[in-house]
């Protein structure tokens, strides 16, 4: 008899008898606390089992997976194994998760190669970010990505995949690559230069295929439909208010794939949050840029009406929303997050910030004077064009913004905390064909910053300069990193970033060629099979302009040169 494996607490599960249905397998390949801190992930199941004729279950990286001995991973609904399900819908937030993707395939006894997978296997769909940017580097391993936002794809991807067990594998396939805004890479091949440089893609059907977007967010809800304390945002109830971002920051994945700007009403959103009322008294809104929802203080106002507590993500130093800060600070939140990305203007000039050093003084004061007692600062090293005057600058900034908060707070020992990511060159930003800074640039300028500022009482907490690379190499990879990516999959950890290294190098690549070195832009880019229409060109406009940008901002201002 099969049994239910529902973590203890949790709420908000559906379970359903198969006769007639779909079982759809909705797996996030990480563990089940980062995996139910997705808010895609938890949407897609609740849209998914709205529909009476399919069964959606969840599957999740076991916390105590072990690679020698490879349990089998089962649903939490009804216990069942992966490959009972005719299709395996994965959602992928981040690159990083390809290795567990490949180590649950090889758990669930599934061929990892789409070529060596029979009629009667499960088919392999996936989509999020962390894959429809550039699917290039597991598309061999892949049936369908969903390109793009999924809620325009559901209804025609479920009337093709309602005829998955009972249909040849091959009809499948074309049936899918049929719809707009789904990409089956087999019907691609790429050919390569001798320089190792993509020299042509040949598809069988048009290219690219198209992303899709959800035009009016009024019409449905994103939010969570769970109740998981045993997540990262299990005390809270996530309500989506927006997509996109307006601001175009070049590096950004947030902005590049999630345009145009569009947003929900107030009335929608609040709507939305008193629904969570039923798990949750707290509140977190979602958004690129929550500041500028043109609804925001209308928004703060009925959340505070409502009672609940309010959590925010990383703000933006400009603009910034006093209503919403305070109402924050109003429900006991005791850090607020802000987004700078650069202690240099001339950087944050650089990639359309738009944020001055002007604008940190009024936010660290309002800050104070709601009564936060944390600031957490967002920023970033090894961004194109930088130097040490620009560390510098940072050292200077998060100094003055120690300085400040201490002495409107009155409090000597008032906290403040660098999160200080390396710099990502991501597919389909404007930043694509620039180079990643070597991993001992990169250990160098965290050390250098470490060293300037935890003498001052202020914490810097880094990303790992070494996954940072690997994030980059997959970023702008390829289909000839598959067989590596399941090679290094049978290794843990750290060891798995070395041995993927080692067989690029048996192949005769390397993460030097993928992530540092600078692209030219009439080199053919992998993901032009998934790009806008006139992707390669925007983005290169954008490109030149933020090139533009820098030299006049060099030429008007010659100290920051």
């Amino acid at each position: 008899m099969r049994r239910r494996l529902i973590p203890e607490g949790e709420q908000g599960a559906v379970f359903k008898d198969w006769g007639g249905r779909l079982p759809i397998a909705l797996i996030y390949p990480n563990s089940y606390h980062v995996g139910m801190s997705s808010l895609g992930l938890q949407a897609l199941y609740g849209i998914f089992n709205t529909h009476d004729d399919v069964v959606c279950e969840r599957a999740f990286l076991p916390d105590d997976f072990d690679l020698q001995r490879r349990p089998e991973i089962l649903t939490l609904e009804s216990g069942r194994e992966l490959r009972d399900f005719p299709v395996l819908g994965f959602s992928f937030t981040y690159e990083l998760d390809y290795f567990n993707f490949a180590r649950m395939l090889r758990a669930a006894h599934i061929a990892p190669f789409a070529a060596d997978r029979s009629d009667h296997d499960p088919l392999i769909v996936a989509g999020g970010p962390g894959v429809f940017m550039n699917p290039e580097p597991i598309a061999p391993f892949l049936d369908a990505v969903v390109v793009g936002e999924g809620e325009p794809v559901i209804e025609p991807l479920l009337d093709v995949l309602h005829d998955a067990t009972c249909s040849p594998r091959q009809e499948i396939l074309s049936r899918l690559a049929a719809i707009p805004g789904v990409y089956v890479p087999s019907l691609y091949s790429f050919e390569y230069e001798a320089d190792h440089t993509v020299g042509r893609i040949l598809g069988k059907t048009s290219m690219p295929v198209l992303r899709q977007t959800a035009h009016n967010l009024n019409t449905f809800s994103t939010t969570s439909t769970f109740k998981a304390p045993d997540s990262e945002f299990g005390h809270m109830h996530l309500v989506e208010i927006a997509r996109g971002c307006h601001w175009r920051c070049t590096f950004c994945v947030a902005t590049y794939g999630f345009l145009p700007v569009r947003q929900r009403n107030v009335e929608h959103v609040l709507a939305d949050a008193r629904r969570g009322m039923r798990w949750n008294d707290h509140v977190g809104l979602v958004s690129a840029t929550i500041s500028d929802h043109t609804e925001i203080d209308e928004i703060a106002d009925g959340l505070r009406d409502l009672g609940v507590k309010i959590s925010v993500s990383s703000m933006r130093v400009r603009p910034l929303p006093e209503k919403l800060i305070r109402a924050v600070a109003s429900t006991g939140t005791k850090t607020l997050t802000l987004g700078m990305e650069s202690g240099s203007e001339r950087l944050r000039h650089y990639v359309a910030k738009g944020v001055h050093d002007r604008d940190v003084a009024p936010a660290v004061d309002l800050a104070a004077d709601c009564g936060f007692q944390r600031l957490k600062v967002y920023y970033m090293v090894g961004l194109p064009t930088e130097t040490r005057e620009d560390l510098d600058q940072m050292i200077e900034q998060a100094s003055f913004i120690k300085q400040r908060f201490s002495a409107a707070t009155g409090r000597r020992g008032a906290e403040v905390v660098l999160n200080v990511s390396c710099f990502v060159p991501k597919a389909q930003t404007p930043l694509q064909w620039a180079p990643q800074a070597p991993i001992p640039e990169l250990r160098s300028k965290l050390a250098y910053l470490r060293s300037r500022l935890q003498p001052k009482g202020i914490d810097v907490r880094g990303d790992s300069p070494r996954w940072a690379a690997l994030e980059a190499t997959f970023s702008r990879g390829d289909r000839r990193q598959a067989p590596a990516i399941l090679a290094a999959s049978e290794q843990p950890g750290n060891a798995a970033v070395g041995a993927f290294e080692r067989a690029l190098q048996d192949e005769g690549l390397s993460s030097d060629f993928y992530a540092r070195r600078q692209r030219d832009y009439g080199e053919r880019l992998a993901w032009e099979t998934v790009s806008l229409p006139d992707g390669p060109a925007f983005l290169r406009s954008q490109d030149i302009k933020a090139t533009a940008r820098n030299e006049r901002f060099r030429e008007l201002v010659p100290a920051a040169s």
